[in-house]
C-alpha cells in the first residue's frame, strides 16, 4: 500500500502542465523496483529516487536527453525490474533534405551488480543494456547473468547499433539500462550510460527532438525547430 502511494505521487510528479508543448517528442520510460511495469515520462530531463518510509531509498532512474546521458541504481534487495529507458527522436544536420547518412549509435556503459550473497543457482540479478531502433531484430542488447557467491560483478561496455539517418526523417531510438532481481535474489545495482555517435561524415552532426547536439551547432533555431515540425 505505501508503495502504491508512493507511485500515484511521482505519476503526479511526472505530468506537471508546464511540459505540453514537449508532447510532440517521443516519450521515455521508467520501472522503479517493487513495481511491475513501465511508466511514462515525458520531457527532456528527469531524476528521482523511490524512498519508502521504514524501508529508505529502494532505487532511482534519470535522463538527460540534451546532455545524452542515462543513469539507474537499486539497493540490495526486492525483485523485479529496475530500469530507464531513454527515448528520443534523432536528425543530422550538414547535408540536404533526403540525403542519407550512415553512421553508429554507440551507449558507452558503466555500471555493476553487488551481493553479499545467497544461496541456489539464479539467485543474483542481472543487468541489461541495449540500443534499439524499429523492431526488435533491430535491436543490439547485451544481457549479465550471475549466480551471486557474494561481491560485485562490472558490466561495463560499450554497445553499438549501426544505423542510418535520412535528414529530414527522424529516426527514433531508445537507449535502455536495467537490473532484474528475481524472487529469491539479494542483489543489487546500477548503471550510467552516454549516447554518442560515430561515423558521421566531416560537416555532419545529430540533433534530437529533445535538443541533444543543438547547443553545439550554429543552425540552433532552423535545425530543432525542423526536426520538432517534422516529428509532429
Amino acid at each position: 500500500m505505501r508503495r502504491s502511494l508512493v507511485l500515484l505521487a511521482l505519476a503526479t510528479f511526472l505530468l506537471p502542465p508546464g511540459r505540453a508543448a514537449a508532447a510532440a517528442c517521443p516519450p521515455s520510460q521508467a520501472q522503479l523496483v517493487g513495481f511491475n511495469s513501465l511508466f511514462t515520462v515525458p520531457g527532456a530531463t528527469f531524476d528521482t529516487t523511490l524512498t519508502v518510509p521504514g524501508y529508505g531509498a529502494l532505487g532511482g532512474a534519470g535522463f538527460d536527453l540534451v546532455a545524452g546521458t542515462l543513469s539507474m541504481w537499486r539497493a540490495v534487495g526486492g525483485v523485479n525490474w529496475t530500469r530507464v529507458i531513454a527515448t528520443d527522436a534523432y536528425d543530422v544536420i550538414g547535408v540536404a533534405p533526403g540525403t542519407p547518412v550512415a553512421l553508429t549509435a554507440l551507449l558507452d556503459v558503466s555500471g555493476l551488480l553487488t551481493s553479499p550473497g545467497c544461496g541456489g543457482s539464479g539467485c543474483g540479478g542481472w543487468f541489461q543494456a541495449s540500443i534499439t531502433q524499429g523492431p526488435a531484430n533491430a535491436s543490439l542488447q547485451q544481457t549479465f547473468a550471475d549466480a551471486f557467491a557474494g561481491g560485485d560483478v562490472d558490466v561495463s561496455q560499450t554497445l553499438a547499433l549501426p544505423i542510418t539517418i535520412t535528414a529530414g526523417m527522424p529516426v527514433t531510438l531508445q537507449f535502455e539500462e536495467a537490473v532484474f532481481i528475481p524472487a529469491g535474489g539479494n542483489a543489487g545495482g546500477s548503471g550510467h550510460g552516454t549516447i554518442r555517435f560515430a561515423g558521421l561524415p566531416g560537416g555532419v552532426a545529430v540533433v534530437s527532438c529533445r535538443g541533444y547536439g543543438v547547443a553545439a551547432t550554429p543552425a540552433r533555431a532552423s535545425s530543432w525547430g525542423r526536426l520538432k515540425a517534422v516529428y509532429r
